[in-house]
């Protein structure tokens, strides 16, 4: 477990979060060491699954991030599940 956050602990310091690929924007990638996955600059991304959401059909019941639903596509929803 220490391990773990002293790797994470560059992106994370500098502001950043770890995700994966095919959530942040190759312009948000940023080259900071400590991540299994990649290293972005999640201020500047507005998507829902970058922000750890989860897009969802409408009727789904969950805590929202309405914000962010525009991101889903249609009769979808950002759902955030903590």
């Amino acid at each position: 477990m220490l391990t773990e956050f002293s790797q994470g602990n560059e992106c994370v310091a500098a502001g950043y979060g770890c995700v994966p690929e095919r959530v942040c924007p190759r312009q948000h990638i940023k080259r900071k060491s400590g991540c299994s996955t990649v290293c972005c600059d999640l201020a500047n991304v507005k998507t829902c699954a970058a922000r750890g959401g989860e897009c969802s059909p409408a009727q789904t019941n969950c805590k929202e991030a309405p914000e962010l639903a525009a991101t889903c596509g249609p009769r979808q929803k950002c759902c955030i599940y903590v």
